[in-house]
């Protein structure tokens, strides 16, 4: 089963990539990884939150396994960090009414809740990333969790069970 982290961070550097039109031009960041050379963008999700607190559970068999499955909705923040303020950050920003954007979200699951310029006031992203300009966006995506577990078959239990006054041979 694939990183689901993995997943999200290589569909949001796609995502980015579409928007402002340029092939393989956004990076993940990485923490203490050397800067891309050139004009960038990087991607980082900065935090997966659960809103309601309640995911749907259930138990299901496929092809003779037992599962335990949860579905349920995630919050997730994305920091995309520019380097430069220009016309990729423009692009970026207006690209959510596109309709090559939203087939793109639509088909990966993700739903846009809403976004904001991101300060970058911090001395850690400047010195490291030397951004210039961030936008911090939010979506709503289902992840889906699935779990395997054993079952117990010609299991032999026995023991004395007593009943008041009585003992019953189990």
């Amino acid at each position: 089963m694939a990183d689901v982290r993995k997943v999200e961070i290589q569909k949001m550097k796609e995502m980015v990539d579409m928007a402002v039109g340029i092939p393989q031009f956004t990076y993940e960041m990485l923490q203490n990884a050397p800067r891309p050379t050139g004009e960038y963008a990087a991607v980082k999700c900065t935090e997966s939150m659960n809103p309601c607190g309640a995911d749907e559970t259930k138990y299901t068999t496929e092809n003779g396994i037992d599962y335990f499955s949860s579905v349920g909705i995630r919050v997730l923040t994305f920091y995309v960090l520019f380097s430069r303020e220009g016309e990729e950050y423009i692009n970026f920003d207006n690209a959510f009414v596109r309709p090559d954007v939203i087939a793109f979200m639509k088909a990966n699951g993700f739903a846009v809740m809403g976004k904001q310029p991101l300060s970058l006031a911090t001395i850690q992203m400047e010195t490291n990333w030397e951004s210039r300009a961030g936008i911090k966006i939010q979506f709503n995506v289902k992840r889906v969790t699935k779990s395997p577990f054993g079952t117990m078959s010609n299991a032999v239990v026995g023991g004395k069970f007593y009943d008041g006054n009585s003992v019953v041979e189990i």
